[in-house]
C-alpha cells in the first residue's frame, strides 16, 4: 500500500490526506490543541474499505506527527482500536491521557 501513496496535510481544511495515482483514499480529520492534535474522524473512499488504506492513513500521520513534534488526542474509534493494535505509536498519546481514551 505504500508504493505510490502520498500523505498530504491540508491545513485549510484540518486533516491529513492519502492519495494514490492523484486518488483521495481517505482522510483524518484533526484539531490542533496546544502541542496536541485532537484526531477527530477518519474516512476512507468506500471502494477502498477492507484494502488497509485506513491503517496506512494512520501509520502515515503516525510518523508526521513524530516528526513535528506533536502528541495525538485519539478521539476517533478507528484511531482508538488502531493505537491498541500498534503499541509502538502509543507514546504519541500523553501517559497521563492513555487512560481517558482507553490505550
Amino acid at each position: 500500500m505504500t508504493e505510490g501513496t502520498e500523505l498530504l496535510d491540508n491545513i485549510d481544511r484540518s486533516r491529513f490526506e492519502l492519495y494514490g495515482s492523484g486518488e483521495l483514499l481517505g482522510f483524518l480529520d484533526y484539531r490542533l490543541d496546544g502541542s496536541a492534535l485532537r484526531l477527530v474522524h477518519a474516512e476512507t473512499s468506500p471502494e477502498q474499505r477492507g484494502r488497509g488504506v485506513g491503517s496506512e492513513l494512520l501509520r502515515r500521520v503516525a510518523e508526521a506527527v513524530r516528526q513535528r513534534g506533536f502528541a495525538v488526542l485519539p478521539y476517533c474509534p478507528f484511531v482508538r482500536e488502531w493505537l491498541r493494535a500498534n503499541p509502538a505509536h502509543l507514546d504519541l498519546v500523553p501517559p497521563q491521557r492513555r487512560r481517558e481514551f482507553g490505550v
